[in-house]
């Protein structure tokens, strides 16, 4: 939970990054981005997405509300 935000990967829409209000309204997907792993630190989503053409992983950091994606590794 992130700000009154759950996050998660909707396993029914591919695992791209979703969010929902704790009540279950305003459910909406904030990255296309098929996720692997997910953490929350400090307020921040960081995700683990697997290349497809390398066989590795890249790691990202994203806002709760789908601003401010960066590319860590």
């Amino acid at each position: 939970i992130v700000s009154d935000w759950i996050v998660y990967a909707n396993a029914g829409d591919g695992n791209k990054l979703y969010r929902i209000k704790e009540d279950g309204t305003l459910k909406e997907c904030i990255s296309e981005d098929s996720i692997f792993m997910l953490s929350i630190q400090n307020g921040q989503i960081y995700y683990e997405t697997p290349d497809d053409m390398q066989a590795e992983k890249e790691l990202y950091r994203i806002e709760v509300d789908g601003s401010g994606k960066t590319k860590i590794y």
